[in-house]
């Protein structure tokens, strides 16, 4: 996470997260997508991105939220860091 920090001026839009106690970055590129950066190990990093085209849902308005959600999902499925 140390390096995507330090490049954190590169993004025009970016705010600093933690998910699941993970700390992270949200990157809105553009605006329906959104892009997530969260650390899992001192050396590796979950980069998830996600693109809402069609507001549906209510959860879906927020985009960089509901990547949040989603992130959630996937650290809980992937085994402890080693």
């Amino acid at each position: 996470m140390a390096a995507v920090y330090a490049h954190r001026k590169d993004f025009s839009n970016s705010e600093k997260t933690s998910v699941n106690g993970h700390p992270g970055l949200r990157v809105e590129k553009f605006s329906k997508t959104c892009g997530l950066y969260v650390g899992t190990s001192d050396t590796q990093l979950l980069l998830v991105d996600v693109a809402v085209l069609r507001d549906v849902k209510p959860e879906y308005r927020d985009h960089c939220a509901f990547i949040e959600k989603v992130a959630g999902m996937v650290l809980s499925n992937l085994p402890p860091a080693s």
